[in-house]
């Protein structure tokens, strides 16, 4: 499968569409590594892409900040990216929204791209909590950010689709905004690509089953064709008032939902003795990444 993978990419072709097609019946652990392997070796290319038209860059991030901007409180919030890449479409989305947006976070399954999207938002005078982590195990507390938010990240992942929506809805405050191709919304040669591409469908059928009511579905005027990009936009059902803010990054284990302290070089569960790395300033969050190390959270690193 990692020489299928590398062969498309030398030949120029669509790296995931060419191994779905060699290996039909792969695992989703396995279709974790192959998405983690074709962006990594992509790392860099929507950068490169959005220096070359930066009008189009800005006018993506503006109309992404809109569909956001009605579920931030009024006096300012948070927000989480879920597949954030190289920050092009987070960094638009800062500098639209400015001071609406106290804390800005960002998750991706690929370390690469996360090191570029870091040069790009200090390049844009700008800054946000970026780690490796999955969209299906996010290591942050329920309730824990305003908004969530993908850029077409749920696409590839057809038949986790509910899954990956649940998750994003567990960790918002407030709502949950998808921006992704909207099958539903779709013509008839755009379900075929999108059938061809093995990409994410059903996400209206999927929000009704969810706590939250809808408040966005539509088709976006701006997106790259054939891929018709639209809005959903959920609004969390809360039993009583909001849940308080939480100050700051409140941390959570992905295998063990405990929390978790920043300790610089790593990250600590010190009631299971479970690490996380920390490599050139980013936290490895994923469930692949964890470490069974209880001498190392009982401090006996720092002794040696």
């Amino acid at each position: 499968m990692l020489s299928a993978v590398i062969r498309a990419f030398e030949e120029g072709n669509n790296m995931a569409q060419s191994v779905y097609r060699a290996f039909p019946d792969l695992t989703a652990d396995e279709i974790l590594t192959l998405i983690n392997l074709s962006y990594d070796r992509q790392a860099g290319d929507y950068i490169k892409l959005a220096r070359l038209d930066m009008n189009r860059t800005r006018a993506w991030g503006d109309q992404l900040a809109d569909c956001i901007r009605p579920l931030l409180p009024a006096e300012g919030g948070s927000v989480l990216e879920v597949g954030v890449g190289e920050a092009t479409s987070l960094a638009q989305v800062l500098h639209n929204l400015g001071t609406r947006v106290r804390e800005a976070y960002g998750l991706d399954v690929s370390h690469s791209r996360i090191l570029h999207a870091k040069l790009w938002l200090r390049e844009n005078h700008l800054d946000s909590n970026l780690f490796v982590a999955d969209i299906s195990s996010i290591p942050l507390a329920s309730n824990s950010v305003d908004v969530v938010y993908s850029s077409h990240s749920l696409e590839p992942n057809r038949g986790r689709e509910k899954a990956l929506m649940e998750e994003c809805l567990r960790v918002a405050r407030v709502g949950v905004v998808l921006i992704e191709p909207i099958y539903e919304l779709a013509d008839e040669a755009e379900k075929a690509h999108m059938d061809a591409h093995n990409y994410a469908r059903g996400l209206w059928d999927i929000a009704q089953t969810l706590p939250a009511e809808i408040v966005a579905y539509r088709r976006l005027e701006l997106y790259d064709a054939p891929n018709p990009k639209g809005v959903l936009a959920l609004q969390k059902y809360q039993p009583e008032s909001l849940p308080a803010k939480i100050q700051g990054p409140q941390w959570e284990c992905p295998i063990s939902g405990n929390s978790m302290t920043d300790s610089g070089s790593f990250f600590s569960v010190e009631s299971i003795g479970i690490a996380y790395p920390v490599l050139s300033s980013i936290p490895l969050l994923a469930r692949r990444n964890s470490v069974v190390a209880s001498a190392l959270v009982a401090g006996m690193g720092e002794a040696s």
